[in-house]
Formats: C-alpha cells, sequence, structure tokens
C-alpha cells in the first residue's frame, strides 16, 4: 500500500466513498473526504478517520492492507 493511493482516493472528485481494509479483516469505510487526515512521514504515516456516530480510528499505516471502492467516472479499468 502506497499513501498516494489513498490520497487518491480521498481527493477523487466528484468523491466516492471507499473502504480501508485492514489486517484484523475490518474494513473502515470513508464515507466523505474530510473524514479522513493523517500525520507523520508519508512512509509511515498515522491514520485518523471519523466514522459514523463521532466515533473515530486510529490506524497505523502498516495495517493497511488495501482499499477499495468503485473506479472513478473517466478512467480505464
Amino acid at each position: 500500500m502506497r499513501l498516494e493511493d489513498i490520497r487518491a482516493a480521498k481527493d477523487t472528485r466528484p468523491f466516492e466513498p471507499f473502504e480501508i481494509h485492514l489486517a484484523d479483516g475490518r474494513a473502515l469505510t470513508v464515507g466523505h473526504p474530510d473524514a479522513l487526515s493523517w500525520e507523520g512521514p508519508d512512509f509511515a504515516p498515522v491514520l485518523y478517520l471519523v466514522l459514523a456516530g463521532g466515533r473515530w480510528e486510529r490506524i497505523h499505516f502498516a495495517a493497511i492492507t488495501a482499499l477499495s471502492g468503485r473506479e472513478p467516472a473517466g478512467r480505464p479499468t
């Protein structure tokens, strides 16, 4: 996984919700681009995701195994 992949998914316009899949088997939905942020170096950032109901999750970059979502319109598959 690369931070550039997460950044591209977050910055897609119009925004399409996507999921972050974690090593523990969970999948967390990013429902809005402002719900996701990160800090730290690009090779090992810590992500912060605001979830439904005002909860939040701190995600270590190394725990991310994949992203999933719809392919943005106009991009080749």
